[in-house]
């Protein structure tokens, strides 16, 4: 795995290659399969549960659904997280809101028992309180991937008016966006271009606004926008601070000048016909890496969770 992805690629690429090590939990019919439905039929708490403690297959398994749970969650940019890796067996992760978390594969202990209970308060609407895994989880992980399944096939009809011709591509962008669909857009610009465009938008937004870093550092916008880059990851950082200006509501006249702003740079990488093909071209790649792979792999995972949530 490679620490410089962004948390909503690294999260899907930890998820899909887990699958080969814990299929035959997904199996009808194979042991393991029927060993997990005895489990979630027989204990409300699944690590309460030596069947499940004493198995990595099965700890990875669930370390898996887990992360396939989370990994839409604040829509395609993963924007409940600030970072992501999994390298060497160990996965590590920053939330939002600064708590970071890591967890071993296959493995129970005291971090993973940690990133379960602030994995459960973070996704739900008021703190759980819960630092066990109950097994009714799985029907809200099932809720989520339903979810996300709704969403990608918006996006993809979405995708479909962007791919048609300039016109169309200039009236989606005219419209008001949804997060998914402005990120998809502005990150399969050309690099070259996605560094202009954040400079070409930092002229006009105000000296005073300060950001915090997904490292946590305190930056002027200026300090951050005003240079040219070429470095994915650093080019990721700064999309996650511009979709924050974007949508921010509690800054009316930044988030104002943000949207003009930004529909006018689109609006002249169309009249340029390289750049426009290259854009298309972009978002084309992204819809089958990005959305093809997550509506196979969402539409497996909730498939068979529609199976294992009947014996709760």
């Amino acid at each position: 795995m490679k620490y410089n992805l962004p948390p909503g690629v690294g999260i899907i690429q930890s998820v899909v290659s887990s699958l080969d090590d814990v299929q035959l939990y997904l199996k009808k019919g194979t042991t393991e399969n029927k060993e997990l439905k005895n489990v979630l039929k027989e204990s409300s708490v699944i690590d309460h549960d030596n069947r499940f403690l004493d198995n990595p297959s099965f700890i990875m398994y669930v370390q898996m659904l887990l992360l396939s749970g989370m990994s839409m969650f604040g829509g395609v940019s993963l924007s409940c997280l600030s970072a992501y890796s999994d390298r060497d067996n160990l996965v590590s992760l920053t939330w939002d809101t600064g708590v970071s978390d890591s967890f071993s594969w296959g493995i129970y202990d005291p971090s993973f028992l940690e990133f379960i209970k602030y994995y459960q308060d973070r996704l739900s609407t008021k703190p759980q309180n819960k630092k066990f895994l109950p097994s009714d989880i799985m029907i809200g992980i099932r809720g989520f991937l339903t979810t996300y399944l709704e969403i990608l096939e918006s996006l993809d009809l979405k995708i479909s008016d962007l791919l048609n011709d300039k016109s169309g591509f200039l009236n989606l962008i005219g419209s008001d966006l949804n997060k998914d669909a402005l990120f998809l857009v502005i990150s399969s610009l050309p690099t070259t271009q996605l560094s202009r465009f954040f400079m070409f938008l930092n002229s006009f937004l105000p000296d005073s606004i300060m950001v915090k870093t997904p490292d946590g550092r305190q930056l002027t916008l200026r300090g951050l926008f005003d240079s040219p880059s070429y470095d994915f990851s650093y080019l990721s950082e700064k999309m996650k601070i511009f979709l924050d200006l974007y949508f921010n509501l509690n800054q009316p006249e930044t988030q104002n000048i943000t949207k003009k702003k930004t529909a006018e740079f689109l609006a002249k990488v169309v009249q340029n016909d390289s750049d426009f093909n290259d854009t298309k071209s972009n978002i084309q790649a992204v819809r089958q890496s990005q959305i093809g792979v997550r509506k196979t792999l969402y539409s497996t995972l909730k498939n068979h969770l529609d199976d294992i949530v009947t014996v709760l």
